[in-house]
């Protein structure tokens, strides 16, 4: 909306903010800056920079990542911003007045991620709107990184300014106050106060320039912003001491404004630092690749910019490089450390024809590898964008504690006012300056701070660990989980069929045993049933096999060729079929049950139309699955199991993990109205799964958790991705939400209880505005400390 024809502004700017709060039905603005005084109107601040190069398709290309439904998302470096009434402040603009499909600010880091679609908006305007309100953007690459230093350098010459006029007026002042002892001709206590004033102009208006910015900017969109009570402490104390100047009084406290303005700046800009710090190491799991890679070309290796690897390219790697691509491994073996996905020291043997992925090192030999996967498609690249999403998101607790903190400042003022009114009464001299030690020391940054870092240390403690969380709300719900629904195959089970157990019926020796499993192996290599990879991996054989017949649903015949004696026949497969009408002895019927019991496929030989054995095919438990279901049970937490297989085999895990609770036989749509029926009584669930046939039920649990090797909808569904396969790491995880949740309540009661102490010393004069200056930073990096510090238990 433009100004009419009745409207007149002093210049440009102040008539975009007139349009931006009309346009955001803020009208009530105008009443509130009448409210507090003329002082404060000045004209608004805007660079006006011309960010039509953002909607550069060549830009976009470039720097913005292309989402499902034609949406683009993108990074941006953002000036000024130092709390969090900041982020408050440009999610409210970006997604209220520009509509923006997502924003989220990550304050360690500067940087706001913006989701919006091309075709309905422009991202100039996301830029302009963030400019108005006095964060301008800058593309988030080596520029921002030169931003960010410029904007240290600034809070640097601010402090600088500040120190300066503290320092020279401190030596007047202590002139000043000797005169009041030992007598001082009134024209020099004139002229030092007069000095005073003109050494504290600079500090005043441009060292305390941010306070105003934020106070100011917050006032402008209807926000009780966390600077507001420091900015008024600062300008009622400079223009009481001005007062007492022109007056002609001793009252002046010009050494104290421009102390408090530098320690002030001190703190910010140690906070603002340790913030940055607090942020980077959640994610410091996600290290940089490697810029040069050694490309095979014509037989000889080319070093070449990583930016130039194409999928299909072939790349060498040597010893002690990181794996800059996913890629299929082309030399015979490798032994790859996988420590920064694992977390495991020993490094793993891979073999030719597996994929390998970016992020991990390779121990000895060169390698060579297709590329299968480059960049933001990697599984490290996948896992990092994660993180972000992760980092930009918040919980309802943080959303309390913001709105907490915009009531606190509220409160502060009406304190401050207060400890006037009360003081006045007592001592006149002492009112104003109790009344700017309560904005001071009130400030409720540390409020501000406690949850959010809290959140971010946590979820970067577990991807340290191998687990990636999807953002605070997911931590939240975790710590508050009382059931836990299990897949079984892949989850508590290793996955894939092997011969648990095996029977013979006849008087055989070790060495005729043998004979028959390679028989058996080599026969079930020509078998397309999924039960022969179980004989695959048991044995290896290169035994010749004749006259090979599959009969589906029954089993598999052929003749083997040992070199050692004559050619015999074998049938494997299902009783009835390899019996051929012949009854079971009573020692197979007993072999039989005991299968049954085991919840195990059995899978029956006969050797020249003798049966001489019975496998016991099945899937093996986890070797970490019973220890931790128990550590799960420790917790309080209820385990249940939902598993499409028989019930026999499910029977069988659940006794052997003391599971109470399990459903067999359950399709795709039972998982998910069990999930459901279970949710609906008030329990808060966490459903763990691998499989296509997971995916649902992971979607609509509070809290959907997806080991390794799970399919990529799994991955998708799921809050939660485990770096490891089946369920070791979910006890240890969800003890961390509850330790990190511990934590945070802990550190806001000190918060509150910090204000609440602050605030009583302050009204009872107790607190003068220097100690409150350095109280108020102090309770901040003590949050900080309170947040960042180690102490997580893990295993």
């Amino acid at each position: 909306m433009r100004p009419g024809p009745s409207e007149q502004f002093c210049c440009n700017g102040c008539a975009t903010v007139y349009g931006i709060l009309h346009g955001c039905d803020l009208e009530e603005y105008y009443r509130l800056r009448k409210e507090l005084s003329d002082d404060v109107k000045r004209p608004a601040k805007v660079t006006g920079k011309d960010y039509s190069g953002f909607d550069d398709p060549a830009f976009l290309s470039q720097t913005a990542r292309k989402l499902p439904g034609g949406l683009l998302e993108i990074e941006l470096y953002v000036e000024g911003t130092h709390c969090i009434a900041c982020a408050w402040l440009i999610e409210k603009i970006l997604l209220e007045r520009e509509h923006a499909r997502s924003a989220r600010l990550d304050l360690g880091r500067s940087v706001v991620l913006i989701v919006f679609d091309p075709v309905a908006q422009k991202l100039s305007d996301f830029a302009h709107a963030l400019d108005r309100i006095g964060y301008p953007p800058h593309p988030l690459s080596d520029n921002a990184t030169t931003s960010l230093r410029d904007t240290d350098r600034k809070l640097l010459i601010r402090m600088g300014v500040a120190a300066a006029g503290a320092g020279n007026i401190m030596l007047l002042a202590f002139a000043l106050y000797a005169g009041e002892f030992s007598g001082i001709e009134p024209q020099y206590a004139s002229l030092f106060r007069w000095i005073s004033l003109g050494l504290a102009l600079p500090v005043v208006t441009y060292a305390a320039y941010p306070f105003y910015l934020g106070a100011w900017n917050g006032l402008r969109n209807k926000v009780a912003a966390m600077d507001l009570p420091i900015a008024l402490g600062i300008l009622v104390s400079f223009f009481a001491s001005t007062i007492a100047t022109w007056q002609q009084r001793s009252e002046v406290y010009f050494d104290s404004v421009t102390s408090l303005v530098f320690l002030l700046l001190v703190g910010r800009y140690v906070l603002a630092r340790a913030n940055r710090w607090a942020s980077e190491a959640s994610v410091t799991l996600l290290s940089a690749m490697p810029k040069i890679v050694h490309g095979i070309e014509n037989n000889g290796t080319v070093d070449k910019p990583l930016t130039e690897v194409h999928t299909g390219d072939k790349l060498q790697i040597l010893p002690g490089e990181t794996i800059p691509v996913d890629g299929e491994l082309l030399t015979d073996e490798a032994l790859i450390s996988e420590a920064s996905f694992t977390g495991e020291a020993k490094p793993r043997k891979v073999i030719r024809g597996e994929v390998i992925f970016a992020g991990n090192i390779v121990v000895e030999r060169p390698v060579q590898l297709r590329a299968v996967a480059i960049g933001e498609a990697t599984r490290l690249g996948k896992l990092s964008q994660m993180m972000r999403e992760a980092a930009a998101k918040r919980a309802p607790f943080t959303v309390i504690t913001d709105r907490i903190a915009g009531w606190f400042v509220s409160s502060i003022i009406l304190l401050a006012t207060l400890t006037i009114v009360l003081w006045w009464q007592i001592d006149p001299t002492k009112a104003l300056w109790y009344g700017v030690a309560m904005l001071v020391v009130t400030c409720p940054c540390a409020l501000g701070l406690a949850v959010p870092i809290s959140f971010a240390t946590a979820i970067g403690f577990a991807a340290k660990q191998g687990i990636f969380i999807r953002g605070a709300p997911i931590l939240e719900r975790l710590a508050a989980i009382d059931r836990v629904m299990l897949d079984k195959t892949g989850t508590l089970t290793e996955g894939a069929t092997r011969l648990l157990s095996t029977r013979y019926f006849s008087d055989l020796t070790q060495a005729d045993q043998e004979k028959i499993t390679q028989a058996v192996a080599a026969i079930e290599a020509h078998s397309t049933h999924h039960l022969a990879a179980a004989f695959q991996r048991t044995a290896a054989t290169t035994l010749a096999v004749s006259q090979v017949q599959q009969i589906a649903g029954h089993g598999i015949r052929g003749v083997v060729q040992f070199p050692d004696s004559n050619a015999q026949s074998f049938v494997i497969g299902t009783y009835p079929f390899v019996a051929g009408g012949r009854h079971p002895t009573d020692a197979m019927n007993a072999a039989m049950q005991e299968l049954d019991a085991l919840g195990a496929t059995p899978v029956w030989v006969s050797r020249d139309e003798e049966i001489v054995a019975l496998y016991a095919i099945g899937d093996a438990l986890r070797s970490d699955a019973k220890t931790a279901i128990e550590d799960i049970h420790r917790q309080n937490i209820t385990c249940e199991i939902l598993s499409g297989d028989s019930f026999a085999a499910v029977k069988k895990v659940s006794d052997q993990l003391a599971i109470g609770n399990y459903n067999a036989s359950v399709s795709p749509e039972a998982k998910l109205e069990r999930v459901q029926a279970v949710m609906s009584k008030n329990a808060v669930v966490a459903m763990v799964g691998d499989g296509v046939n997971d995916a649902a039920a992971l979607a609509a649990a509070d809290v959907g958790i997806s080991p390794a090797g799970s399919a990529e909808v799994s991955r998708e569904a799921a809050g939660v991705f485990l770096i490891e396969p089946g369920i070791g790491q979910v006890a240890a995880l969800l003890r961390l939400a509850k330790q990190a949740m511990h934590r945070i309540r802990w550190n806001l009661t000190i918060s509150i209880a910090y204000n609440l102490v602050g605030a009583t010393l302050a009204i009872t004069g107790h607190v003068t505005p220097l100690v409150a200056a350095i109280l108020m930073p102090l309770s901040s990096l003590t949050a900080l400390y309170l947040a960042t510090r180690k102490g997580f238990v893990w295993k």
